[in-house]
């Protein structure tokens, strides 16, 4: 410490209670984390954390009190200090039961109300004080203990802790007095949401302004910017944003060897079937399918693959949607089920609102139906994959047109890439180190995946010769058989009359249109049509198109019309895969090979 008689023995006590209080393994933090919370407590300094996602950010603030309040205990007083434990602090307050000891006080600024509830949750189980101030009403015990200093961890959103309630708080006497660190959580968000464009004003001005919050505490006081994502750029904005006097740098690279990264390129008429082979192993398997997490860039893509699955499975609790409209009772459904080993929920369609910080156990697939905004949403959001070490996958499927808005350079440029492998990509955006030799190349990304000669037995080298092989085959059967343009324009006819029979005499369709209240899209009748020559089995039918529950009557009418002119083979087109070329394919990548092959 600053000027301290503190010796190391007492600091390293204090470590040891702290780790033990927040559960973390063989009590001891790892050395970065160490590094950071003795940065604030032993020098007094403002600090900037760049740690990877998983790497356990949350335990450095959360072990800060608990530290402070130890070493408190234990008789420690340092006036000169900027983080300051005073003895006079251990005197008694009249608490919500009875007598309660003030406390030292972290306050975290963060940016989601389900992360802090989450977190909060989590520290209330292990018996630590915490509150989110939003939950606390103005007239209940909680915040009496809140304004009087018993609560070690408060979470606001900047909104609060700048409006008059949070300085209210802030300027009360026992928060001047035990206030030990300022901390602004998934601090990215300062750049991202707290400040203009040309174009755009921006989101949430009040992250752009945090630093007026220092003017309200004791200059004494650190303050900490804790991020995963922030390229060298965007660090110099946090902390000139911030007014970091000379921060501390606690740093790692985000790399996460145990993550693949793959790009595909598909059709974007293909939406949703490109999931197809997924729906059907979520069927199968159901409760034991490999947890995923498909991230969409619209609500309404979150809706197509809802219901797409809907009508695939009949478990209705495996999958579930989570957006911003989505209720509170089933966001609480899946943070819960997502927070547990064997959770319920399996498939998760979501977008950004599925938040920062969100605890995913056996989390191993990650696709991203379109590309998210930039570079650092999508390190935050594929890091959320294999937080326990395990191997696992992320896909970023690239469809026409799904770059047109909101996408930056960096994030197009990682997408178009076909040459550079795609760590290496992602790390030079952050400044990272080089890509560790020892990885494996077919674990690494699918560009180097093609270059992997390690002969192990999961090497997937070959899965692009394979896909090339069903491009070959996709072609043979596009010559298969011949069908005139008058058998095709009388099977349009029948087909037509089944759509409009569908909703002869509802109203539906006066509200929604044919092609809705049907379910029988016009523009897809006309797709099939043109390619009926093409297709010889139901299984390639339903895999190509899709009709919303009328496939069946649709395929008779098309067998009836044209069983007399051309043979229709009883043929699987996911039978077609020849057994080596099935081992040689990622589980990860079968859900979209057959698409992949026709994105040319």
């Amino acid at each position: 410490m600053a000027g301290s008689s503190c010796d190391d023995d007492l600091l390293r006590e204090s470590l040891l209670y702290a780790a033990n209080k927040l559960g973390i393994p063989n009590g001891k933090f790892r050395e970065l984390q160490e590094s950071a919370i003795r940065s604030v407590i032993e020098a007094g300094r403002d600090i900037f954390v760049a740690l990877p996602t998983g790497f356990g950010k949350s335990a450095i603030f959360q072990a800060i009190p608990l530290c402070c309040d130890f070493l408190r205990d234990h008789g420690f007083y340092d006036d000169s200090s900027r983080c300051r434990w005073q003895n006079e602090s251990t005197g008694t307050t009249s608490g919500t039961t009875g007598t309660t000891k003030t406390t030292s006080i972290c306050l975290v600024i963060s940016p989601l109300i389900a992360l802090m509830r989450s977190q909060v949750t989590q520290l209330q189980s292990l018996g630590i004080s915490a509150v989110y101030l939003n939950d606390v009403s103005p007239s209940s015990a909680e915040e009496h203990d809140l304004i009087n200093g018993c609560i070690s961890i408060v979470y606001m959103s900047p909104e609060s802790v700048l409006g008059k309630r949070g300085n209210d708080v802030l300027m009360s006497p026992k928060w001047q007095q035990n206030l030990c660190a300022v901390v602004v959580d998934e601090s990215h968000c300062i750049t991202k949401w707290g400040q203009h464009s040309k174009k755009v004003a921006a989101f949430r001005t009040r992250y752009g302004r945090l630093a007026e919050n220092r003017s309200l505490v004791p200059p004494s006081v650190p303050m900490a910017s804790f991020t995963a994502t922030a390229s060298a750029a965007m660090r110099g904005q946090i902390i000139h944003s911030l007014s970091l006097t000379n921060p501390i740098l606690v740093e790692k690279s985000p790399d996460r060897c145990n993550i693949k990264y793959s790009c595909i390129q598909v059709k974007s008429t293909e939406s949703p079937k490109i999931f197809k082979s997924l729906r059907e192993e979520l069927h199968l398997k159901k409760k034991t399918t490999e947890r995923t997490i498909i991230f969409c860039r619209t609500h309404r893509q979150c809706r197509e693959l809802y219901e797409y699955f809907k009508a695939g499975v009949e478990d209705r609790d495996i999958f579930a949607m989570y957006h911003s409209t989505t209720d509170q009772p089933q966001k609480d459904r899946v943070l819960a089920s997502f927070a547990e080993r064997g959770g319920v929920v399996r498939v998760l369609f979501a977008t950004v609102a599925f938040g920062m910080g969100v605890d995913c156990k056996e989390l191993k697939r990650i696709y991203h139906y379109g590309p998210p905004e930039d570079i650092e949403d999508y390190v935050q959001e594929t890091g959320r994959a294999g937080r326990g070490g395990e191997e696992s996958d992320v896909v970023l499927i690239n469809y026409k047109g799904c770059t047109r808005y909101k996408v930056s350079d960096d994030m197009k440029g990682y997408m178009a890439n076909k040459d550079t492998c795609r760590r290496s990509v992602l790390l030079a955006a952050f400044g990272g180190d080089a890509v560790n030799a020892d990885t494996n190349k077919h674990r690494c990304c699918d560009i180097c995946a093609k270059l992997c000669e390690c002969g192990k037995e999961d090497c997937n080298k070959e899965v692009f010769e394979c896909v090339e092989s069903e491009k070959k085959r996709l072609h043979e059967f596009q010559q298969c058989r011949h069908v005139t343009r008058e058998k095709k324009d009388k099977l349009l006819s029948r087909l037509t009359d089944l759509r409009g029979s569908v909703v002869a005499g509802s109203s539906a369709e006066l509200l929604a249109g044919c092609d809705l209240s049907s379910g029988i899209p016009l523009s897809e009748l006309n797709s099939f049509v043109d390619n009926c020559d093409r297709i010889n089995s139901f299984d390639m039918f339903t895999t190509y198109f899709q009709f919303f529950g009328h496939e069946q009557d649709i395929w008779e009418i098309f067998v009836s019309e044209c069983q007399d002119h051309c043979e229709i083979e009883q043929f699987s087109y996911s039978d077609s895969l020849s057994s080596e070329c099935e081992n040689q394919c990622p589980e990860t990548l079968r859900g979209v090979l057959v698409y992949s092959s026709e994105s040319d």
